[in-house]
């Protein structure tokens, strides 16, 4: 039987012999250096993650500051006398109820009839939130969360029509598609003027 009072001692004994050793050479002095230089905050302002998905045909992107949640296709509510091509009723989202929203039609999005799939059995829906207004959006497929250069953003092209191009941040290129990373409160603003009128 092994002694649990001499196995301890030991461990400690091997765990101080490493923290005793010598450090290889320039190793203090290269990470004083590291840390005198501090954080590259240009580095945090360039980077953005954000959630790819395609809605209808598009390929879009939405920073992750701004999704709460992702599920499956849930039962969406009428609201009599409210809906139009912008708000497209409620959805139960934990307990409280949400207003769901066409993103298609807010950014004019025209099917391709090849690549979608517009029945509610299909896709997911998003739980989207900026300064406590919350949004429903049905997305077709969600490609995964990446990190984006926003130094790597090109402009939108000009065959792209005015209306959505406004919700735009510009254009990045990833795996052969290109992607429309969407402007969150410009998207917001338009929303909460348009979804209720």
């Amino acid at each position: 039987m092994v002694d649990e009072y001499s196995t301890k001692n030991r461990n400690e004994w091997v765990i101080n012999e490493l923290l005793k050793r010598d450090s290889p050479p320039g190793y203090v002095e290269e990470w004083t250096e590291l840390i005198k230089q501090g954080k590259d905050e240009t580095l945090d302002e360039t980077l953005q993650s954000v959630l790819i998905f395609r809605s209808k045909n598009e390929w879009l992107a939405l920073s992750v500051k701004v999704i709460k949640d992702i599920m499956s296709m849930r039962t969406v509510h009428t609201i009599p006398h409210r809906m139009n091509d912008i708000l497209k009723g409620t959805v139960n989202v934990g307990g409280q109820l949400k207003l769901y929203i066409s993103l298609t039609n807010v950014l004019e999005i025209t099917k391709d009839s090849d690549q979608c799939n517009d029945t509610l059995e299909s896709g997911f829906m998003c739980l989207i939130s900026l300064d406590k207004d919350d949004w429903v959006i049905r997305v077709d497929e969600i490609f995964g969360i990446r990190r984006v250069v926003l130094s790597s953003l090109v402009n939108v092209p000009v065959t792209v029509s005015k209306s959505t191009a406004n919700f735009f941040k510009g254009i990045f290129h990833l795996d052969g598609k290109d992607i429309g990373y969407i402007e969150e409160e410009l998207l917001f603003y338009s929303l909460k003027r348009r979804a209720c009128d």
